[in-house]
This record gives C-alpha cells, structure tokens and sequence, in this order.
C-alpha cells in the first residue's frame, strides 16, 4: 500500500513538471526548419527591417543587406541614406532571430511575440523584453520582404 501511494504521488508530482515553452518551442522549430529547407544558399539575401527599441533607427524601416550571413547594409527605406557601418549591430540576420528567440525561450517572461513568415518561415515579429525590471531594455525586430541575393 505504501508503495502504491508513494507511486501516486510520483506521478502527480511528474505531471505538475511540464515545460511552459513547449509550444512555442515547438513553433520556432518547425520554423526555423522551414527557413533551413528555403533559405538562400548563399546565405545572402536583402529584407526589410524595423527595429522598435529605444535606440537610434527608431521606428525607421531599412533595407539591410546580408552577405554570407552578415548584415553588411543598411538603407533607410524614405531617405535612401545609408545607416553608419558601426551601427550595423543593431540589425538581426534571420539566424540571429531565431538564436536570440531560442535563447529567450529558456528564461521565462523574456519572449513577448513572435511569428513566422507562412511560407520561408523567418521571424516577421520577435519581441523581447531581455530584463523583466528594466526600463527601456524592449526590443522588437519586425522583418519582412526576405529576398535572395544572386551569387
């Protein structure tokens, strides 16, 4: 008898320890499997992105160039100026997307949003929020129009 209510209480115990990431884990895989299987071979394509943060592009769209999986461009999309090469950092490959979505998964509050692109499967839409406390620390990256460069 003793045995049969310490299994019981295994098994009630086991089933309060489920991952609350699953899902989304499970939806940022599927996507990044699809990018894997659509993404140009070259890993250089152009996108437009949007980086929403309290930083210097605002809320300007750019078009940003990457070349073998760097970001190496970015244009502002309404004054056609060119965005200072030290200030590249501030761009995410789609690579980078979805490593900084995957990382943000393992702390819980860290990832806002996301979504996907249905059919090359990028992220059109990572929100993170890395410091739960912090003021000022939200990102949002809202990409679109992934195009492959030529070789």
């Amino acid at each position: 008898m003793r045995l049969a209510v310490a299994l019981l209480g295994l098994l009630l115990l086991a089933g309060g320890c489920s991952d609350p990431t699953g899902p989304e884990e499970a939806r940022l895989t599927a996507a990044q499997r699809r990018w894997e299987s659509t993404r140009p071979t070259s890993n250089s394509y152009t996108m437009q992105q949007r980086v929403l943060c309290f930083c210097v592009t605002g809320s300007t769209t750019f078009q940003v160039t990457v070349t073998a999986g760097s970001v190496t461009r970015a244009v502002n999309v309404t004054t056609g100026e060119s965005l200072s090469v030290t200030l590249l950092t501030i761009f995410r490959t789609v690579d980078q997307l979805f490593a900084q979505a995957r990382q943000g998964l393992t702390r819980a509050g860290v990832v806002q949003s996301m979504a996907f692109d249905a059919a090359l499967g990028y992220p059109t839409t990572l929100s993170l929020d890395p410091v739960r406390d912090a003021i000022d620390d939200e990102v949002t990256y809202i990409t679109s129009s992934v195009t492959p460069i030529s070789p």
